[in-house]
């Protein structure tokens, strides 16, 4: 589950995606069956033909697969503090 909630924060932390188009995303996953990790490491061709995103926002997931260890710390942190 932890691993999961790492990918959530990823996607919520995302700059410059609108929420309208991070919500398009969760229910095109859940249509699909797939989970939020599987979206996070599909290709970038997937990510252009299945979930319509455009070269600029491609690149900020990207860059958000790059900050994964630190959405994990930040995980670990709040679940040590509490949060669940």
């Amino acid at each position: 589950m932890n691993k999961e909630l790492t990918y959530w924060l990823a996607l919520a932390h995302v700059p410059k995606i609108q929420t309208k188009k991070k919500n398009e995303i969760i229910v095109l996953l859940f249509e699909k069956g797939k989970s939020i990790i599987d979206f996070f490491e599909f290709e970038q061709s997937v990510w252009e033909n299945d979930y319509e995103l455009n070269q600029s926002e491609i690149v900020l997931f990207e860059e958000a697969k790059k900050e994964l260890s630190t959405y994990a710390f930040m995980v670990e942190d709040l679940l040590e503090q509490g949060y669940s």
